[in-house]
């Protein structure tokens, strides 16, 4: 069963894990592996968001794209991938991902 339990579950968890030790990445995993269940949650996309910015830039960056293949056609999800891109350097990437955020659509290549 999923819902708002399961919600507050996976964030609790997260915030723990984020505050032991500060260990971001455990968090960050939490709440991708949280929204999977409950792709619909926005509360679940905030605090990815949160502890994405929060990372390495690699990690954000890899938590952000799997938030791609469980919302994929979110627009709003590649814009921010493309955000991350392109503070990072990855202007190519960013484009594509830009793209796709105007398409509307994810297609896999």
């Amino acid at each position: 069963m999923t819902g708002p339990v399961e919600s507050i579950a996976a964030i609790m968890k997260a915030t723990a894990a984020e505050a032991t030790s500060g260990r971001k990445e455990e968090a960050l995993d939490a709440l991708v592996e949280a929204l999977g269940r409950m792709p619909d949650d926005p509360s679940l996309l905030q605090g990815i968001y949160r502890l994405a910015k929060a990372c390495d830039a690699g990690r954000a960056i890899t938590a952000w794209e799997k938030v791609t293949v469980i919302r994929p056609e979110d627009a709003e999800v590649f814009s921010i991938l493309a955000d991350f891109y392109g503070s990072h350097g990855r202007t190519e990437d960013a484009i594509n991902a830009y793209q796709k955020a105007l398409a509307g659509t994810w297609h896999s290549s």
